[in-house]
C-alpha cells in the first residue's frame, strides 16, 4: 500500500488553481523574507493557476511578468513592487478576472 503524497507545501511547492493575484502573494509572503508588494490594486483580482516552489518568490515574479502585463520592481531591499506595466498588451488586462495559467515546477 502507498503512502498517500506529502502536501504540496510539506514539499516546499504551492499550488494554485484559479487563485486571486493577492491569494498568491500572501502565500508566497507567508514563506518569504522577501515581500512581494501588489502596488496597482487591479492587478489583486488576476486570476493565477500554476505549482510554484515556495522558495523562489522571484522565479514566479519572472513567470508573472512573462504572462502578464505586469513590471516588478527589486529596487528596494526585500520588496518587489508589482505594478500594471501599460506598454506591454497580454490577454487579460488588469481589472480582468479571466483565467490566465502560470506554471512553473
Amino acid at each position: 500500500m502507498r503512502k498517500p503524497a506529502a502536501p504540496a507545501w510539506l514539499s516546499g511547492r504551492l499550488v494554485f488553481e484559479d487563485a486571486t493575484l493577492a491569494e498568491v502573494v500572501a502565500e508566497f509572503n507567508r514563506y518569504s523574507h522577501e515581500r512581494i508588494v501588489i502596488e496597482d490594486a487591479a492587478l489583486q483580482a488576476l486570476r493565477v493557476t500554476g505549482v510554484f516552489r515556495s522558495d523562489a518568490p522571484l522565479a514566479f515574479v519572472g513567470a508573472l511578468c512573462e504572462a502578464y502585463p505586469i513590471v516588478a520592481d527589486a529596487s528596494t531591499p526585500g520588496r518587489l513592487r508589482l505594478r500594471h506595466d501599460p506598454d506591454r498588451h497580454a490577454s487579460h488586462a488588469p481589472g480582468q478576472t479571466g483565467r490566465h495559467a502560470v506554471a512553473q515546477h
